[in-house]
């Protein structure tokens, strides 16, 4: 896919913690992107090969896949988008691959750029050095590993040949890193090309418009370019709203969930849902009316939406049982809910 309106760039530094010479990867991913669409990018930047836990790093917070049970302060990697957590270029975080081996990676944000027209996305721009193996005892297990490897007549050769075969800690490819990009994130970017009705959705202004349109109303456009202005030039600081989609299934959306972000490491504060039960939520002008007046009432300066539908409108736990499928939304049992895809 091609460069995507009104989306802006982050560009990053991946370093990893303790290792000498320096093991490092410059990308570029899209600004709206999940920090678990995060982490699937420095899987495959690094080399990572996906067997253990994940976790992201900042101002003390933890972000990845928590337990819905016994993990509540842990937040959720799949629901923040990077504009929520790292709104300024010079802004860090770290990732933590395998607890076991601790793998620290060290992210800056080096740059947030307009897309390049016809470039693919997320794309990797330069770095040195292969990634270690996977297992291979975190930094100073690693160092032995090199050790043994770099001396046939060493005591650990022949196993550790044995184990990963010939490993040169000075390879890089750029081009084979993109190659596994493009293949990690090929079905993500057939969906979201240029045309389909799964894209990103449009602001609530826009959707005002058309509702009112569709009722035969006329419409003064002071409210959509009031919207339009923020959602264009991306993330212009805070209050920022974060806006998602629900429906039954992933082209229906009967409820909108609304949450204010007032800072930078605040806890999402107000939050609002509205619910459509005759039309798409969408094309409902009532409910764009509400969502606009909730939006100008607390001065937002940035507005954020996901990326399609993520997920069924009724809440785990409370409309059903935790760790359950909502079993009035039989169609996002057991699917991604931001990839819509079945997990094997």
């Amino acid at each position: 896919m091609g460069a995507a309106k009104d989306r802006a760039v982050y560009q990053f530094k991946v370093s990893l913690a303790h290792i000498s010479p320096p093991i490092w990867r410059r990308i570029q991913v899209w600004e709206d992107s999940t920090l678990h669409q995060l982490h699937r990018v420095l899987q495959a930047v690094m080399g990572w090969e996906n067997y253990h836990l994940y976790e992201f790093v900042i101002s003390a917070k933890k972000y990845r896949d928590p337990h819905p049970e016994n993990e509540r302060k842990i937040r959720d990697a799949r629901r923040t988008r990077l504009p929520m957590i790292l709104p300024r270029v010079g802004a860090a975080i770290e990732y933590v691959y395998d607890f076991g081996d601790g793998w620290r990676h060290e992210l800056l944000l080096e740059a947030i750029v307009l897309p390049d027209r016809g470039v693919i996305y997320p794309r990797c721009i330069a770095g040195e050095r292969s990634g270690p193996p996977e297992d291979s005892g975190g930094p100073w297990g690693y160092a032995d590993y090199l050790q043994a490897m770099a001396d046939p007549s060493h005591e650990r050769y022949d196993e550790m040949m044995g184990w990963r075969g010939p490993f040169d800690p000075e390879a890089f490819s750029m081009e084979k890193v993109n190659l596994e990009l493009e293949k990690e994130f090929r079905t993500a970017r057939k969906r979201t090309s240029p045309g389909r009705v799964s894209g990103k959705p449009k602001p609530p202004a826009e959707i005002l418009d058309e509702a009112v349109q569709l009722e035969g109303g006329a419409h003064t456009g002071k409210g959509r370019t009031w919207v339009d202005k923020k959602t264009k030039k991306g993330f212009r600081g805070y209050p920022a709203a974060m806006i998602a989609f629900y429906g039954p299934t992933a082209d229906v959306a009967t409820k909108i969930v609304v949450a204010i972000v007032r800072d930078e490491g605040c806890e999402p504060d107000p939050l609002e849902r509205w619910f459509s039960k005759d039309i798409d939520v969408r094309c409902n002008p009532a409910v764009g009316e509400k969502v606009l007046a909730f939006l100008k009432e607390h001065a937002v300066k940035s507005v954020i939406a996901t990326d399609g539908l993520i997920g069924c409108p009724h809440e785990e736990g409370i409309d059903y049982p935790a760790g359950k499928s909502c079993p009035q939304c039989p169609y996002w049992a057991g699917r991604d809910r931001f990839t819509r895809e079945r997990i094997q």
